[in-house]
């Protein structure tokens, strides 16, 4: 599952990292073996079934596609979708459904460029607002919003890779 690596570049990092900017505040974090041990797994080189979607656009197979149509909206579609005008316009194009049946159909109105887009976007999303923001090259990214290259998912799946290295440190 790709869980673990998601939410440690949405979540796990920055959680601990944002308590630098207020020493008074006291907290405590439970990092159990079992989630240690699969960042530990991903720094190793293990992947997941959305990991090996990210393959160039023009080697996704129809299946990888549908793939992508089916599960790269899997984020809050109001609360982060609707936030970027890009990302939103291709859940429309998808359909907004979560239906596997329902997402055939998209699959003849997406271009290579839409799904090299929701590429991007998806793991753009998947890291911790703020960390975008302070990123220049994240947030060069986000205000780009569309028309990405090959070299844009790579620099996101980068910095990404980044963050998860940071995690354990950090707490």
């Amino acid at each position: 599952m790709p869980w673990v690596r998601l939410h440690a570049t949405k979540d796990y990092y920055q959680m601990a990292a944002i308590l630098r900017n207020y020493p008074e505040i006291r907290q405590t974090f439970n990092l159990t073996p079992a989630l240690v041990a699969q960042l530990e797994d991903y720094l190793a080189g293990a992947d997941d079934y959305y990991l090996r979607a990210n393959k160039a656009v023009n080697e996704l197979s129809k299946q990888e596609k549908r793939f992508l149509l089916q599960h790269y909206f899997d984020i809050h579609w109001e609360q982060v979708i609707g936030c970027w005008p890009r990302y939103n316009e291709l859940l429309t194009k998808q359909g907004r459904c979560r239906e596997p049946a329902s997402v055939d159909a998209a699959l003849a109105h997406f271009t290579d460029q839409d799904y090299l887009d929701l590429q991007v976007w998806f793991n753009l999303v998947w890291i911790d607002p703020e960390i975008r923001q302070q990123d220049p090259q994240l947030a060069a990214l986000q205000k780009k919003g569309q028309l990405f290259c090959e070299a844009d998912k790579k620099l996101v799946i980068e910095k990404q890779w980044e963050i998860i290295r940071q995690v354990v440190p950090v707490h």
